[in-house]
């Protein structure tokens, strides 16, 4: 069985929140939040059930894209749990798609295509993204002789 980690196997120094722009690969990774402990422990438990021979596809896509790959080991381990049989990647004959699962059980299959998506074009992601950096380089400021009071 391959011991395959999806997250490193190091000290972890990182404390507070997330900065704006952070990778979120990156951020579960190194934080040293005890949230992000329970959170890391359990991604793992449902990693070592995924099929060895697939796991360094899914580790290199959550590094790439997070989000996604969350959800493909989500589905992936709730129809395990459902005491479906799931295939990665099959063939689907008269076609060259490959869908994410086929899922068996009792005779039955259907095919599983996960998708994340999100409501926001190409521009505004982007403007985020550009947001983010400016919300991040005003949290290096040192305002520490400045005070807010209200009314």
């Amino acid at each position: 069985m391959n011991d395959m980690s999806l997250f490193e196997k190091k000290e972890r120094t990182l404390d507070g929140p997330a900065k704006y722009n952070v990778d979120t690969y990156q951020y579960y990774n190194d934080s040293a939040r005890q949230d992000m402990e329970v959170i890391r422990q359990l991604l793992e438990k449902w990693f070592s059930h995924y099929p060895d021979d697939e796991k360094q596809d899914l580790k290199t896509r959550f590094q790439a894209s997070f989000d996604a790959a969350f959800y493909e080991l989500y589905i992936y381990t709730l129809f395990t749990k459902l005491g479906f049989s799931l295939s990665i990647h099959p063939d689907i004959p008269g076609t060259l798609k490959r869908p994410d699962y086929l899922a068996t059980k009792d005779g039955e299959f259907l095919f599983i295509e996960v998708k994340h998506m999100t409501m926001r074009s190409q521009d505004e992601r982007s403007l985020e993204r550009k947001k983010n950096t400016l919300l991040d380089s005003l949290d290096k400021i040192d305002a520490s002789n400045f005070f807010v009071e209200t009314g």
